[in-house]
């Protein structure tokens, strides 16, 4: 639908950054956007947001890997990478413990180190061995 309707979807997501941006910094706050799927039409809100120092991105490595490492090389050269969500990825389930899946985090240490991190398991014990393995790894 987008792609159909390219000329509404660039406005619309020209309008909706700017309010976001406008109340980002009212209120002194960064507002970021997570991947999930990046489709062709996606970038240019990736290009949007780029537009704005009030919004980011948040980088999700298991849904980064999940879709084809699509969306690490575009908000790692737009340079605005302020949050990361970090969990493993088996090739069909993701949010598992990091070290469980096939993911090599270590291509991610240089954004992993300088940004704020979640670890986004399901259980204690899982967000437990997914810290040691973590800083194991750094």
């Amino acid at each position: 639908m987008n792609e159909k309707y390219h000329d509404i979807y660039k406005k619309n997501i020209e309008d909706s950054c700017k309010v976001l941006n406008d109340l980002a910094k009212d209120n002194n706050i960064m507002i970021n956007f997570e991947n999930t799927k990046i489709h062709d039409f996606t970038n240019l809100a990736i290009e949007t947001i780029m537009k704005y120092d009030y919004l980011g991105f948040t980088l999700d490595i298991g849904h980064n890997e999940k879709n084809d490492n699509k969306a690490y090389p575009l908000f790692k050269k737009m340079g605005k990478i302020r949050h990361i969500h970090i969990h493993d990825f088996d090739g069909k389930n993701d949010h598992l413990p990091i070290g469980t899946g096939t993911i090599d985090f270590t291509k991610y240490k240089t954004e992993i180190k300088k940004n704020y991190i979640v670890i986004e398991v399901k259980a204690k014990e899982q967000l437990i061995s997914s810290i040691k393995k973590i800083s194991s790894l750094f």
